[in-house]
């Protein structure tokens, strides 16, 4: 075998076993929240969604995240006031018949920031947001488990969700930023 050869079989194999050796933990649906607030009127509204499916991975010495993939069922809206959550599955907002879910998918991971493609409403766009890893722990039946918290911001009007209505003071009702707040709980696979 020649040395070209012998260096390509080496790197292919290494990272095999470092991809191997890599711990995936899949979402615990019963720990972990996608909630958000955007400005209304004076205030905010306040929601989440019930409905959710991921994954965290870790290096193969368990003390970093190298990848956080998610899905959420935008159908699960909850703002706790249905005629709202109607209106938020409508053409008006999120369409959830055309686009019934909503995707993030990392593309790099630095100290306390991930980076990656987020889909909603049919567009997709890299979003940085801020994260932090709370390492390892076991569970009281033994099972080893994770946990991430990620918050930051998003413009709605970035994805194609831009109703809005003016009030009688010439205010908008909405504002464009929405402020995300997920924490992830992982069980490991």
């Amino acid at each position: 075998m020649n040395v070209k050869k012998f260096l390509l079989s080496f790197i292919f194999l290494s990272v095999l076993s470092t991809t191997a050796n890599a711990a995936t933990f899949k979402l615990d649906s019963i720990y972990t929240t996608v909630s958000f607030r955007v400005k209304h009127l004076m205030g905010y509204a306040v929601g989440s969604f019930t409905k959710f499916d991921g994954a965290i991975q870790l290096n193969d010495g368990n003390d970093a995240v190298t990848a956080v993939n998610g899905t959420v069922d935008m159908t699960t809206i909850d703002t706790r006031h249905k005629d709202r959550d109607n209106d938020l599955r409508s053409a008006r907002f999120f369409d959830v018949e055309k686009f019934p879910t909503m995707t993030f998918k990392s593309t790099k991971i630095e100290k306390n920031k991930i980076t990656g493609d987020l889909t909603l409403h049919g567009v997709t766009k890299k979003v940085t947001l801020d994260y932090a890893f709370w390492g390892l722990a076991k569970d009281q039946r033994g099972k080893t488990k994770t946990a991430v918290s990620i918050s930051g911001v998003v413009n709605r009007k970035d994805f194609g969700i831009v109703y809005n209505i003016k009030t009688d003071d010439g205010t908008w009702l909405l504002g464009d930023e929405v402020e995300l707040r997920i924490e992830l709980h992982g069980i490991l696979k």
